[in-house]
């Protein structure tokens, strides 16, 4: 719990609140695979793990496709003009 915290405190600092969206996306498919696989198997494996981690991973590169291309400045952290860097 602590590295899901640490994982999506680090996502919202350098995208911002799109981040934080795709990170909740993320989490929400993997929380889908595995409720899938204890009532389908009856619990989770290491192949269900690695399973919740690709889907997760390709819906989260499927999400950030669409929101950049409706916004390619989506994924653009906040925080890079505190640093006085501009893309």
């Amino acid at each position: 719990m602590v590295g899901s915290v640490v994982a999506l405190l680090a996502t919202v600092i350098l995208t911002g609140p799109v981040g934080l969206l795709l990170g909740l996306a993320a989490g929400l498919v993997a929380w889908a695979v595995g409720t899938w696989a204890k009532r389908r198997v009856g619990g989770v494996t290491g192949d269900i793990y690695g399973a919740a981690c690709e889907t997760s991973e390709a819906v989260l590169l499927a999400l950030a496709v669409v929101l950049t291309q409706r916004d390619p400045g989506a994924l653009v952290s906040p925080f890079l003009a505190l640093l006085g860097m501009t893309v």
